[in-house]
């Protein structure tokens, strides 16, 4: 449903617009949420843990978010998800060269299939030369394979100190630096 209903916002605002009005909400629903599970007592961070958070804001918002956005309004709203879709692909792919994971011959066959048909499912608008869409779906691949590696830079700060501390700190942080 996110993706239709982009669709239809970017009739009446433009991408630039949406991102935004969506990086003026965030830091208000950030603290919103920080002071609803802490109050006034916010966690203390380290300085390396608070230059680890600008890392994930930048994959996570300024590679992975403001991408995300612009392929949607150049692609369909189909395409979107499907593309979207291949971000565990990346993950698994990420956590393998990092030599966390092992791949199984059945996820190795899992991963090529699902690339081929990334590729043919690309191929398609590149043959139908809808170049628009075709670099609508570049694009949103280039922010999925950004998110796999936020999802895998974010895992050691979540599992010290949970998601909600770690996402909030994250778009309070980077949604300020926008606005500012």
């Amino acid at each position: 449903v996110n993706f239709s209903v982009q669709k239809a916002v970017f009739t009446a605002i433009t991408p630039g617009g949406f991102l935004f009005v969506r990086y003026l909400i965030m830091p208000v629903c950030a603290v919103a949420l920080l002071w609803q599970r802490y109050g006034s007592r916010w966690p203390r961070l380290s300085r390396d843990e608070w230059w680890a958070l600008l890392r994930l804001g930048l994959l996570g918002h300024l590679m992975h978010v403001v991408p995300v956005t612009f392929g949607i309004d150049w692609s369909t709203a189909f395409s979107s998800s499907v593309i979207l879709a291949c971000g565990p692909v990346f993950t698994l792919l990420l956590l393998r060269g990092l030599g966390v994971e092992q791949l199984t011959r059945a996820q190795v066959a899992g991963v090529g299939v699902a690339c081929f048909g990334a590729l043919v499912f690309l191929s398609d608008k590149l043959l139908g030369q809808q170049w628009r869409a075709s670099g609508g779906d570049l694009v949103l691949l280039f922010a999925a394979f950004f998110f796999a590696a936020y999802t895998v830079a974010a895992k050691p700060l979540i599992d010290r100190h949970g998601g909600v501390l770690v996402m909030t700190y994250v778009m309070l942080g980077w949604g300020l630096n926008i606005v500012v």
